[in-house]
């Protein structure tokens, strides 16, 4: 789960999204799961609104995890 206002743009439910950079540089492909406002599901969020979402790695093996930033 990462949450934070969305400054740009709207996100939506299945969009794939990159995540990072991590402390190498790297940045690592995600789905967005769901997305919450106020504790309350919804299917996108919009710039100037502050969002939960739940990412999911691409890969089987995804360091999503793992990332440290």
């Amino acid at each position: 789960m990462v949450s934070g206002l969305i400054k740009q743009g709207t996100i939506k439910v299945n969009d794939i999204l990159q995540l990072g950079p991590d402390k190498t540089g790297a940045f690592i492909s995600v789905a967005v799961k769901s997305i919450h406002l106020a504790r309350v599901n919804t299917n996108q969020c919009e710039a100037g609104m502050f969002c939960t979402a739940q990412l999911k790695g691409l890969k089987k093996k995804s360091p999503i995890e793992e990332m440290s930033f």
